[in-house]
């Protein structure tokens, strides 16, 4: 009984965090275009490098926040499971 408990806890922690975290993975053409076979042929101007101004965004505080909020979530579902299973053997 405790292996299924623990399968299907398992489960429902892994969907949760598919949920949470999109894919990142998106399918593109190599050569950008429609995936006809041939040479490919760049009618664009070379690109030249250019200054940009750091950005305000601080990814250090937003993988502080998003473990901060995984750790949240992950103790809500551990303690929502234990109690259920609590209340299962004291009703037994």
């Amino acid at each position: 009984m405790f292996k299924h408990h623990l399968k299907r806890s398992l489960a429902v922690a892994a969907m949760i965090a598919t949920a949470g975290f999109p894919s990142a993975a998106q399918a593109k053409f190599i050569d950008g275009g429609s995936g006809a076979s041939g040479p490919v042929v760049s009618s664009s101007p070379a690109v030249q490098p250019v200054a940009v101004a750091p950005s305000p965004f601080q990814w250090v505080d937003a993988g502080i926040g998003a473990g901060a909020a995984t750790l949240l979530l992950g103790s809500g579902a551990a303690g929502i499971g234990m109690m259920r299973r609590h209340r299962r053997t004291a009703h037994s």
